[in-house]
């Protein structure tokens, strides 16, 4: 939302904008109007108004007063929908889109002149309510500058798609939306149904469209092209890319073993991608290698046969893929086998000290047993997740969970062999947890030092069963951590009232959370707060000037406010004063309606809590 905030503000100084509308009983309108020629007798024109200020249609005239169009109203059953941003980014990018809408339009058969055009609300019953708009004259025998294809356009081929990135590339009229095609060489393809509108900026870091449908092991050419507010295509932009098939050089998955006083059978899946054109084997006796390459030619089929297995030894076990032009993809992960061995018994006696951060697990040694394998499991989780990397000799282990929220775990522990076998698991062991992580600081939503006294307004974090009260901290500065003042505040009063503070001063507050088991979270942003407020002061004379052009306004310029103020303008007739414009926190106001006597101005300061200072001396414009 904020790009297409900033989107209809940078088109407000485009050239060819209208200039503001007639001011109308009806209010004023609040748009813009571009137009451009072909040079053959064709203009288009696409004008941008909020739905609310829509009236019953528009008529087109030259600026001789000639009608050209005599009612511009939205295609039957349109229905705007959504924001009036999302309207105007819509209508900006997507040209039949905007003539559906009622908000733009193509004129034929114009004679080659210089002209401006304008266009007229009209009311209920098809005549023109006052309210109107004046684009800036054109040369209709003359070209408007075509828009500019994408900069900086390059494709790059990733696991995920093509990726293009661009640059937009703006003329007389900005870019905001695109079309993306594909030619592989045998078809081509538009990639965007309907224009893709990225408005007129971006991150430059991101994609700003992604292929993911493009042609493996073939190289594609892809054509940009930018469209401009009045549905213009720009010359194409080109990236050239080869597109390799990623997915041949994945690792093969489902590799499985038997270890057998015979040799070791290996079987796997074949990888989905048919570019993938066999495969290697590499065994070690370490996780860390080194690897030797058991099938230096490749394999075309899913099963290999180590007879060099050794009785008694344990082996681990890898796969690459070769891709398309012989490449080898990464190594899939190490399984290890276990060639021969009797299994150990299962360890007993497994007993749990738990401790805020960590439980301690002992058990008793297994006959047969070499090291152990520590396993864990939470909750409701059926699934065991081991905690030792590599099997443990001790007959005991710390399990270091850091803080939590309570709950339970499950506990196993299986022997390890002296040739990697393993036995049956121990019978699990159910532990619970204390609750020792603390709650997220509260938000403190508003504050007032009125009256001599603060008030904080807070909520708590989410999740706000976290927390049952709060603690408040206040300090005499940012630096001051504070002291913790008055009994907690249940966390449902939402509100802290301090009347132990000095009108004048500035106070620093910050918030503690407190959950149910006691736990204290750390102190949440400081906030100050200044118990009273200054005087705000008295402007200075504004000097005011009565201006007829582009349309009759009076322009007022001043020193600008302090810091954390802002101005008003009243303007005064006879003894009565009336809002005229701000606040403002510049040096300059308009009054875009003066009244037509003699207006008086003057201006007051406004503080950002609403509290409004004194009037300025008086400055009276004469009005033609």
């Amino acid at each position: 939302m904020r790009r297409l905030l900033l989107l209809l503000l940078l088109l407000l100084p485009l050239v060819g904008a209208a200039a503001a509308p007639k001011a109308t009983p009806t209010g004023k309108l609040i748009t813009r109007v571009w137009s451009a020629s072909d040079g053959q007798g064709a203009v288009r024109l696409l004008w941008f108004i909020p739905p609310e200020k829509w009236g019953h249609g528009w008529r087109v005239e030259d600026d001789s007063g000639h009608v050209l169009a005599r009612r511009i109203v939205p295609a039957s059953g349109f229905e705007p929908g959504g924001s009036a941003i999302m309207l105007g980014l819509k209508a900006m990018s997507d040209w039949d889109y905007a003539q559906s809408a009622g908000l733009a339009i193509e004129l034929k058969d114009l004679p080659p002149r210089r002209a401006g055009f304008v266009l007229r609300r009209l009311d209920a019953r098809g005549e023109p309510d006052g309210a109107w708009l004046k684009t800036t004259p054109i040369d209709i025998a003359s070209a408007a500058p075509p828009p500019r294809p994408p900069k900086d356009l390059r494709a790059e081929a990733t696991a995920e798609g093509v990726k293009l990135y661009w640059r937009p590339n703006p003329g007389l009229m900005p870019l905001l939306a695109y079309t993306v095609e594909r030619d592989d060489g045998r078809a081509g393809i538009r990639l965007t149904r309907q224009p893709l509108a990225l408005g007129n900026d971006w991150s430059a870091v991101g994609a700003a469209f992604s292929d993911t449908q493009a042609p493996t092991e073939t190289e594609v050419v892809y054509q940009v092209r930018g469209i401009d507010l009045l549905g213009r295509e720009s010359a194409a932009a080109t990236a050239r890319v080869f597109v390799p098939d990623f997915t041949a050089l994945n690792s093969p998955l489902g590799l499985q073993a038997r270890a057998m006083k015979t040799p070791v059978e290996l079987q796997w899946r074949a990888n989905a991608s048919r570019n993938t054109l066999g495969y290697l084997v590499e065994r070690a006796f370490q996780t860390a290698g080194p690897w030797e390459v058991l099938t230096p030619t490749g394999l075309a089929a899913t099963g290999f046969t180590d007879r060099e297995a050794r009785p008694g030894s344990t082996l681990f076990y890898r796969l690459r893929a070769i891709g398309p032009r012989g490449d080898f993809g990464e190594p899939g992960l190490p399984l290890p086998v276990n060639v021969r061995g009797e299994p150990p018994a299962a360890p007993e006696g497994l007993t749990a000290e738990v401790g805020n951060s960590r439980v301690r697990l002992a058990w008793q040694a297994a006959s047969g047993a070499a090291a152990y394998h520590v396993e864990r499991r939470a909750g409701e989780s059926r699934a065991w997740s081991r905690l030792t990397t590599a099997p443990t000799p001790e007959t005991r282990y710390d399990d270091i969970y850091g803080g939590s929220p309570g709950g339970r775990f499950e506990y196993r522990v299986y022997a390890v062999a002296p040739d990697e076998q393993t036995g049956e698991p121990s019978s699990p062991l159910s532990v619970a947890l204390p609750d020792t992580v603390p709650p997220q600081p509260p938000h403190i939503t508003a504050t007032s030092g009125e009256n001599g006294r603060v008030r904080l307004a807070f909520r708590a974090a989410l999740p706000e069963a976290d927390t049952v009260s709060v603690l408040v901290l206040r300090g005499a500065n940012a630096e001051d951590p504070g002291l913790v003042i008055g009994e907690p505040v249940p966390v449902v009063i939402g509100e802290f009232l301090d009347t132990w503070v000095d009108a004048g001063k500035t106070y620093v507050y910050r918030l503690v959370a407190v959950d149910a088991a006691g736990n204290r979270g750390d102190p949440g942003a400081a906030v100050q707060v200044r118990v009273g407020a200054p005087p705000l002061g008295v402007p200075g004379k504004p000097e005011a000037r009565y201006l007829a052009e582009p349309f009759p306004h009076v322009k007022l310029t001043f020193a600008a406010p302090p810091r954390g103020l802002a101005v008003l303008v009243e303007a005064g007739e006879a003894e009565h004063w009336h809002p005229a414009a701000g606040p403002v926190v510049g040096g300059e106001a308009v009054d875009l309606a003066p009244r037509r006597e003699t207006p008086r101005y003057r201006l007051r300061y406004r503080s950002a809590n609403g509290a409004v200072g004194e009037a300025s001396a008086e400055v009276v414009v004469d009005i033609p």
